[in-house]
């Protein structure tokens, strides 16, 4: 793909329009938010629904093996995670996670949330290395920032603070929900149905944490200092600011005993649209951000050109690598004809 229509100004524009084709760089993380249906607390931590995230979370990381996740957490209503990989995997990844807890944790009777469980996904490149620590400080910060727990590592439900700090595994377990029913439904049909424990299907993953880019060539045991600083920095920070408003902490045994029922009640802050079209959250004058964002804007003005022509009745026009095309009348004939 040519520089043609990307000028200096579209270089500096970290901020897309309404309308936009979403652009994954394979070797750039992002910076990757979901929030729960109407932010209702679906996701209040308990010990079982930690086990199941992980569970899903690490199934995840086998299903699709080119995604490298550096960072995750749950709140009770969104979820936060860095994670670098193709386009054609990376968002596959986050639905497969949005799509099983679903299933798995609102079809239970006790929660009985049918359907999905999520709103969208907000995807925000980080193409500096100090996008990405700023990043990772800033989903270690939640729970904290919000006077929820006092450190980031008091949080009951799962975060990878203590993972990417002390090495603590990140485990849960998975149900072949599958296997199962294919047991049951073999030993329906016998004369003499023997009884098929449900425990037997389950298998155990462990998360597996990538280091960030930027820190791909330091130390382990280095890397846990840098990541031991923020969560200082974090609690000291949060400490300073109680200290000076008066606030007061909830604590996790309270989190814990929050109704599902709860939701965010505040209208959204007013930078939040803006947040949603961010290209970079990085630096606009730094080298690793003009290099992302003038990429990002030649994939943008390639799949209009592309959009236009075929939307026009041209099916077969070349589109960027990875880039969906719309959805038609004329593409589902054209797809239908050649089947």
């Amino acid at each position: 793909m040519d520089d043609a229509g990307v000028s200096e100004e579209d270089e500096l524009k970290l901020f897309a329009g309404g309308h936009h084709a979403r652009f994954i760089d394979e070797s750039t993380p992002m910076h990757l938010i979901s929030k729960t249906f109407q932010s209702r607390f679906l996701l209040v931590p308990c010990a079982e629904l930690n086990n199941l995230i992980a569970g899903v979370v690490g199934r995840a990381q086998i299903v699709y093996p080119a995604v490298s996740l550096h960072a995750i957490v749950f709140m009770s209503n969104h979820l936060h995670a860095i994670a670098t990989g193709p386009a054609n995997e990376l968002p596959a990844f986050m639905g497969f996670i949005k799509r099983e807890i679903s299933r798995r944790w609102g079809g239970r009777p006790d929660v009985d949330w049918r359907g999905g469980m999520w709103s969208g996904l907000v995807a925000t490149a980080l193409p500096t290395p100090e996008s990405q620590v700023n990043a990772l400080r800033y989903v270690l910060s939640q729970g904290v920032k919000e006077d929820l727990v006092e450190r980031p590592e008091h949080w009951p439900g799962v975060q990878s603070v203590r993972a990417l700090v002390d090495g603590d595994e990140m485990k849960g377990d998975w149900l072949d929900a599958t296997r199962y029913k294919r047991a049951l439904q073999l030993e329906a049909r016998k004369q003499e149905p023997a009884h098929v424990d449900r425990a037997d299907f389950f298998e155990t993953y462990v998360i597996a944490l990538s280091p960030l880019p930027a820190w791909a060539a330091v130390e382990e045991i280095e890397r846990r200092k840098l990541v031991r600083e923020l969560v200082e920095e974090i609690s000291a920070e949060a400490t300073r600011r109680r200290a000076e408003t008066g606030a007061t902490v909830v604590g996790a045994e309270r989190v814990m005993a929050m109704s599902r029922e709860n939701r965010t009640q505040s209208p959204p802050p007013p930078w939040f649209e803006w947040r949603r079209r961010m290209i970079a959250w990085a630096d606009a004058r730094a080298a690793g951000t003009r290099d992302f964002v003038r990429r990002y804007w030649q994939f943008q003005h390639a799949f209009r050109r592309a959009s236009r022509l075929f939307l026009s009745g041209e099916l077969t026009v070349e589109f960027p690598l990875r880039a969906f095309r719309p959805v038609t009348w004329r593409s589902h004939v054209m797809a239908v004809a050649t089947t």
